[in-house]
């Protein structure tokens, strides 16, 4: 019976320990995570980035941002954030997610440039019928 009640506390120990281990790991990782969003929103946030992608929207429509242009505003979509091979997001226009440009930055020579721009169809399509 003592035998018993000595493997039932080592186990209840082990368990325990292992529980504690998973819980303070678990805590790390969603920690990171939260710290990693909150530097893509700032990096987002920032004004040269907002400026760059501003010059992007009007180099697709010089009249962005007035009535005669086509894009009259724009948004962008913190759910979308990525980082796997450098940071990107998707900024929406017009308040529809339809309409959208996708932009991502990449790290060369000690800062972010943007490498890539995608236009959602539709855009493209709403752009070229207002030529």
């Amino acid at each position: 019976m003592r035998v018993i009640r000595t493997s039932f506390i080592i186990v209840f120990c082990i368990v325990g320990a292992l529980f504690l281990a998973y819980q303070g790991v678990y805590w790390m990782v969603q920690n990171n995570k939260k710290a990693q969003y909150a530097e893509l929103v700032s990096f987002f946030d920032s004004k040269e980035v907002r400026t760059e992608i501003e010059q992007v929207i009007k180099s697709e429509d010089p009249h962005a941002f007035t009535e005669a242009g086509v894009i009259k505003k724009y948004e962008l979509d913190y759910d979308s954030m990525g980082v796997r091979t450098g940071r990107s997001i998707r900024v929406l226009i017009n308040d529809d997610p339809s309409l959208n440009i996708g932009v991502k930055y990449i790290f060369v020579n000690n800062k972010w440039e943007i490498s890539i721009v995608t236009m959602s169809y539709e855009l493209q399509i709403l752009l070229e019928s207002k030529e």
